[in-house]
C-alpha cells in the first residue's frame, strides 16, 4: 500500500515538476555542465560504473542510500548530512538530478534536494537512455568532489514524514 502510495506520489511530482519547468533536457544539461552545475547520478554504484554523464557524482542508489528500508522515511538528517556532505553534494548549488530514462529515482533525488532546502534542482528525465542515444560521451572516472560541511534544515514544507502523519490523525 505504502509502495502505491509513493508511486502515485512521484506521478504527481513528476506532473508538477513538468509544469513547473525542472524536467530539463540534453541540451540544458550539456550547458548546466559548462555553468559548472553538479550533475548528480542518482542510479545504483554498477549502472554508475558501466557509464555516465561525465562529471556526475554518484553515492549509489538513492531510494537505498538515504531511506531507512523499514519505514521508508529518510533517515536521520544528521546522517543525510554526512553521506551527502562526503560527496560535495550541496542542496544549496544548483543541481541536475538524473537516471534512467523516466526512472522514479530521478525525482527522489530532486524530493530528496528540495526536503533539505535546495530550490535550483532539476531532473533529466531523459536520463543516461537519452544521452547515450543523441551520441552524446559517457564516462567511466569514478568522480569525487570536494566534500563539504553541511548543516542541513528540513524544509516542512516539502512533505509530511509518516512519524508526523501518524501524529496528525491520532
Amino acid at each position: 500500500m505504502l509502495r502505491y502510495f509513493l508511486a502515485t506520489l512521484f506521478v504527481v511530482l513528476s506532473n508538477f515538476a513538468l509544469a513547473a519547468g525542472t524536467i530539463v533536457d540534453s541540451a540544458f544539461v550539456t550547458d548546466a555542465a559548462r555553468r559548472g552545475v553538479l550533475v548528480w547520478d542518482v542510479r545504483g554504484a554498477q549502472d554508475y560504473a558501466k557509464g555516465h554523464l561525465p562529471g556526475a557524482v554518484n553515492i549509489g542508489d538513492v531510494a537505498q542510500v538515504l531511506r531507512d528500508p523499514n519505514t521508508e522515511d529518510f533517515l536521520p538528517t544528521d546522517r543525510i548530512e554526512k553521506i551527502l556532505g562526503a560527496a560535495g553534494i550541496d542542496p544549496a548549488r544548483e543541481i541536475v538530478v538524473y537516471a534512467g530514462r523516466g526512472a522514479w529515482h530521478a525525482y527522489l533525488g530532486r524530493f530528496a534536494i528540495q526536503h533539505f532546502g535546495g530550490t535550483r534542482v532539476y531532473v533529466y528525465h531523459g536520463g543516461i537512455d537519452d544521452w547515450r542515444a543523441a551520441g552524446n560521451a559517457v564516462s567511466t572516472e569514478v568522480v569525487k568532489l570536494a566534500p563539504v560541511a553541511l548543516k542541513l534544515k528540513v524544509d516542512d514544507s516539502v512533505a509530511v514524514s509518516t512519524a508526523q502523519m501518524i501524529a496528525r490523525l491520532k
